[in-house]
């Protein structure tokens, strides 16, 4: 992934509790060491990619973690007053969220060494 994309910064969202992602609509038929393998897969990438990821566990979310990731993704001056819910409660969702500020972008800037005799296909 760093060679096709090497100024990405990744997103790593995931779940802690296997069952309760078990449990989910989409996860009933995956046997829970599927799951768990490839939970583990994806944080040992993860750890592997450290400098361009951001750990999201679906369980932490809050208004301080998502202010936490527009702080790395280069967001200043705006922050999450509020967030959204898919299935608050079940399956219903919320309507609106709110920031407060003008948001502001600044690119991160990488060392990134491309190799241009490389074909990435």
């Amino acid at each position: 992934m760093r060679e096709a994309f090497p100024c990405a910064r990744f997103v790593v969202n995931y779940r802690k509790d296997l069952k309760a992602q078990k449990r989910s609509k989409f996860q009933r038929e995956v046997p829970i060491s599927r799951l768990r393998r490839h939970t583990n897969s994806l944080l040992d990438w993860a750890k592997d990619n450290g400098d361009r990821t951001f750990i999201l566990p679906l369980e932490d979310f809050s208004i301080p973690l998502f202010n936490k990731l527009l702080n790395w993704l280069g967001v200043s001056d705006c922050s999450y007053d509020s967030m959204l819910h898919a299935n608050k409660g079940g399956y219903k969702d919320d309507v609106n969220a709110e920031m407060t500020g003008n948001c502001t972008y600044i690119r991160p800037t990488f060392d990134v060494n491309i190799d241009s005799t490389k074909a990435i296909l």
